[in-house]
């Protein structure tokens, strides 16, 4: 059931009984969509657990994956620069710019 129904139910008075729950993580999901109860055979595993294994706000999980974003941006970005900088034979470092017979990677023959 996805959310969304188990509100529907919870607002005419219906509760709701998820049908087996047997992994701590699929427990976890049951109590953050809001299901009243769930039948388990693993209750030995389920029983120890007292707040959700992971919980993120919507607002949270957007922010992290803007982020990653940036950053996967940033890496692809800085990569492309250093492999530009290397084809055009330019120096890290003023006054040591290193060249070759036939262009960056004469060095590597085969």
């Amino acid at each position: 059931m996805s959310q969304q129904q188990i509100c529907k139910y919870q607002s005419v008075n219906i509760s709701t009984n998820l049908y087996v729950i047997s992994q701590p993580w699929l427990y976890t999901l049951a109590w953050c969509a809001g299901a009243q109860s769930v039948t388990t055979n693993s209750i030995h595993i389920l029983s120890s657990i007292n707040k959700p294994l992971f919980l993120m706000t919507p607002g949270e999980y957007t922010l992290m994956w803007i982020l990653t974003d940036f950053v996967s941006a940033f890496l692809i970005f800085a990569i492309f620069t250093f492999h530009w900088w290397r084809e055009r034979g330019l120096p890290f470092v003023s006054g040591s710019r290193q060249t070759h017979e036939n262009g960056p990677y004469s060095k590597f023959r085969t």
